[in-house]
C-alpha cells in the first residue's frame, strides 16, 4: 500500500490533533501487520520492493513504538514514550514525522512523582451529558474529553471537589476517555455515550 495514497493523507488530515505520528518500518510491508493469507502473500509476492524484514521484526520495531505511546496515553505514563520521541531520529529502522511535544503530563505523574487523582463520572453509560466529580486533586484542574483517536474535543478548567458537566450532544455512541490533570496528580475514566 503506498504510504503517498493512504497513510500520509490520514496524517496530514490529522492536522488539528495535539499529538500525530507518522512512522514507517524500514523494509516492511501493509500486509505483514496482518495474518498471513493468499490476498496478502500475491500481493506481496509481486510488490516492489519486496518485504526486506520478516514479519516478526517488523512488529518488533513497531511495538518499540506502540507499546510506550499506550503506556502514556492509557496509564499516564510518560517517560517511556518521551525517551523514544527522543531517539527517533537516531532508529535506522524507521522513517518517520512527528508532530508532538512530549507526553503532556511530564514531571507530573509516574513512579514515585505524582499520584492517581480519583474521578467519579455520572451517569455511565451517558446519553446527551455526564458529571465529572473529582477527589485527591490539589489546586485548579483541567478536564479534557477525549475521542479513540487522541483528539481533545472538550477541554475546561475547575475547582478540585466542585462537579462539572461535560455535554456529548451531537458526539457519536461509543467510548471517550475523561482526563483530568492537577497538580502532581492526574485522573482518567472512560465514559460510554449511549
Amino acid at each position: 500500500t503506498p504510504p503517498a495514497q493512504h497513510q500520509v493523507p490520514i496524517y496530514q488530515a490529522l492536522a488539528a490533533s495535539p499529538c500525530r505520528v507518522f512512522l514507517a518500518v524500514a523494509g516492511g510491508s501493509h500486509c505483514q501487520f496482518n495474518l498471513p493469507n493468499l490476498a496478502c502473500d500475491f500481493g506481496e509476492a509481486t510488490c516492489t520492493p519486496a518485504p526486506a524484514i520478516t514479519r516478526e521484526q517488523q512488529h518488533q520495531v513497531a511495538y518499540r513504538y506502540v507499546v510506550p505511546w499506550l503506556n502514556a496515553v492509557l496509564k499516564g505514563d510518560c517517560s517511556a514514550w518521551n525517551q523514544r520521541i527522543l531517539d527517533m531520529p537516531t532508529d535506522a529502522d524507521i522513517s518517520f514525522e512527528l508532530d508532538c511535544d512530549t507526553c503532556a503530563v511530564t514531571g507530573t505523574t509516574g513512579p514515585g512523582t505524582g499520584s492517581r487523582g480519583h474521578l467519579r463520572v455520572y451517569p455511565n453509560p451517558a446519553g446527551e451529558y455526564v458529571q465529572v466529580a473529582t477527589a485527591n486533586f490539589d489546586g485548579p484542574i483541567i478536564i479534557a474529553l477525549i475521542d479513540k483517536f487522541g483528539r481533545v474535543l472538550q477541554r475546561q478548567e475547575g475547582e478540585s471537589g466542585l462537579p462539572m458537566g461535560i455535554n456529548l450532544q451531537g458526539l457519536a455512541p461509543g467510548g471517550y476517555l475523561i482526563w483530568a490533570e492537577g497538580i502532581g496528580t492526574v485522573g482518567y475514566e472512560v465514559v460510554m455515550k449511549r
